[in-house]
């Protein structure tokens, strides 16, 4: 008999604090700066507060049913037809996602590394690639990975700081004057995407070993996309100020390509392939988002079938989000909206979860 997966604490934080972590985090400084200016670093910080209240409403819901995923706790507390909206919400949500992710990765390392692939080329290799994983293996192997290529990224984005001699003080200076409260709230909204993604811990919550860890897996989740999403913004606007900062697509490729090592003749070059370690492995977990969605009785017999079915229109929905200017406006008018009716499926169940607990108070009385 299958031994039933267990994911361990450090696993579960490494797991979803990586699969945030997308490539595409090396553009947003000059996305946000280009409405918040020297205080663009500080966006982030603002911005958390969305998965700070998500893990806190989740918390409640996540005490009375601690063995279900948010497929069936949606069905639960909702009904099958409300349920089955959001859920159908959720899977959009997390397809949405991964063509981001897919798109993402293609452009750059098309761009970085084997230029001589064209982006099609690139992007049937990466989803072959994330698919034959999936195939082979199931989600034990890529936890083990998660850990490894966290440290990896965290270390890799530590280095950053070499080159922090040569920017200036003034860049980032005044803070928190000459930006406006409302391009301020406009770049909180946008700085929302740096940290989507961790909302897959739904899926992966029955199977924490540890469950009374969710408080300590929360927090370090947090302080872990906040911390590494302000330190590449707070890097580029100290070293390149905010006014030149927005020409980039890519600045932190930009700052990483001003640091000059002895004996390594190409940084970026290191930097995007030990970055890749970690968008490799985000490319399978992908598929297993929606694998470990499947009631587990059945996993077996449809895991394949799920592979097939998500390769194919994964490949069509990248193509277009190879364009920079599509993958913004992606993000903006789309992938953002659906994150708000994520967060309110949140708002709902956390409310029924109370007015549930209010009743069951009541009739003990």
């Amino acid at each position: 008999m299958k031994k039933k997966l267990e994911i361990s604490t450090n696993q579960f934080i490494c797991l979803i604090a990586g699969y945030t972590l997308i490539l595409l985090e090396i553009r947003y400084p000059s996305v946000v700066a280009s409405k918040t200016n020297q205080n663009a670093w500080l966006v982030p910080f603002f911005s958390s507060i969305y998965p700070i209240i998500f893990f806190t409403l989740y918390w409640f819901i996540y005490k009375k049913h601690p063995k279900k995923n948010i497929f069936a706790i949606n069905n639960i507390l909702l009904g099958k037809f409300l349920g089955t909206i959001f859920n159908f919400t959720f899977a959009i949500f997390l397809f949405c996602y991964g063509a981001i992710h897919y798109a993402a990765i293609s452009l750059i390392i098309n761009t970085t590394i084997v230029w001589y692939y064209n982006i099609l080329q690139m992007i049937f290799l990466i989803t072959v690639i994330g698919v034959i994983c999936a195939a082979l293996f199931d989600i034990e192997p890529l936890l083990k990975i998660s850990q490894i290529s966290l440290y990896i990224v965290i270390f890799v984005y530590l280095l950053l700081f070499l080159n922090l001699r040569d920017g200036s003080i003034t860049n980032i200076l005044p803070i928190l004057i000459g930006t406006s409260p409302k391009l301020l709230l406009k770049s909180t909204y946008t700085g929302i995407f740096m940290f989507a993604g961790f909302e897959t811990f739904m899926i992966y919550l029955p199977y924490l070993k540890n469950k009374q860890d969710y408080k300590k897996i929360a927090i370090s989740i947090i302080l872990i996309l906040v911390l590494i999403t302000s330190w590449l913004t707070f890097v580029c606007v100290f070293y390149f100020g905010h006014e030149t900062l927005t020409v980039f697509y890519f600045p932190v490729l930009n700052y990483i390509s001003s640091i000059k090592v002895p004996i390594i003749n190409n940084f970026a070059f290191i930097f995007i392939v030990l970055s890749s370690v970690n968008a490799f492995k985000n490319s399978s977990v992908f598929f297993f988002n929606f694998i470990y969605l499947i009631p587990e009785k059945f996993r077996g017999k449809f895991k394949y079938l799920v592979l097939l079915i998500l390769a194919v229109p994964l490949y069509f929905a990248t193509k277009p989000l190879t364009d920079m200017i599509l993958l913004d406006s992606f993000i903006n008018k789309v992938f953002l909206p659906l994150t708000l009716v994520i967060f309110f499926n949140i708002i709902i169940l956390f409310i029924v979860t109370l007015r549930r607990n209010s009743n069951e108070k009541k009739d003990s009385i």
